[in-house]
């Protein structure tokens, strides 16, 4: 980094390399003083990268911290592993404020490392996700891509590619008893057609599975589902936010010992 006074000189990650979804860990950074004064870091950032629809997730070290010419001196900044960081290999970056008598500020150009983030235990459990085939198809995947970080596996039988099986008797109902928990994604397209997955909550219901129901706003709840459930109600469409929060409040739930 010749034109600047400071060189990164070393970057890990505690834990090293890898991290669990929900967990919380550090990055530490060292930095080298080249110039003949002391200076100082006025904020050292690291911008973590997240999944589509979601603003980059960032943290920030903001005491200053002086460093003398030609020392080396560490840094370190929090972090929490949120589910809308990008799965698998996460590249962040550092970005770093310095601040002297002849300049208030100097940003230096973005430096990049990576860190591996895996789901927070096994994908072991299952969740069958009732929905609206296939208007609701897209919603349900964006589900099971959340629900995997935390160890779940979300079932949407049109994604069951074993051609030749009866679609009722060897498809949906035998995922229906596997699972841990059933997720009903009650829009505004399921209420205008509820046959199906009505038949699947009144099978799951003979099966004493849990049920979540996450209800969109303003769209009706039919009698089929029990008035001694908490729902999760969402304030207008079930978006992407709204899909991270159920999944946080499941994984939760889940350690509390809900879904065993």
């Amino acid at each position: 980094m010749g034109k600047y006074p400071i060189d990164i000189v070393n970057c890990w990650s505690i834990p090293n390399l890898n991290i669990a979804y929900t967990e919380d860990g550090i990055i530490s950074v060292e930095l080298k003083n080249n110039s003949t004064k002391t200076i100082t870091i006025k904020t050292l950032e690291i911008e973590f990268e997240t999944e589509p629809y979601f603003k980059p997730y960032s943290v920030k070290s903001t005491n200053p911290v002086k460093i003398k010419s030609k020392n080396i001196k560490k840094i370190e900044v929090s972090f929490s592993t949120k589910l809308i960081l990008k799965h698998s290999t996460n590249v962040y970056k550092i970005k770093i404020t310095l601040e002297n008598q002849t300049h208030s500020k100097i940003i230096l150009g973005a430096i990049s490392n990576s860190l591996i983030i895996h789901s927070c235990r096994p994908v072991t459990n299952l969740a069958f996700i009732s929905h609206k085939d296939p208007e609701d198809t897209e919603l349900g995947n964006k589900v099971n891509v959340y629900l995997q970080k935390i160890g779940f596996k979300g079932y949407l039988a049109e994604s069951d590619s074993r051609p030749g099986l009866n679609f009722w008797k060897e498809k949906i109902l035998p995922k229906i008893d596997e699972s841990n928990v059933v997720i009903i994604l009650w829009t505004e397209n399921a209420s205008q057609n509820p046959k199906n997955i009505l038949r699947e909550v009144n099978y799951a219901k003979k099966k004493k599975k849990r049920i979540i129901l996450v209800i969109e706003k303003d769209v009706k709840i039919p009698k089929e589902f029990s008035k001694h459930i908490q729902y999760h109600a969402v304030s207008s469409i079930i978006n992407e936010k709204e899909i991270v929060k159920l999944v946080v409040d499941m994984d939760k739930t889940y350690r509390e010992g809900g879904y065993i």
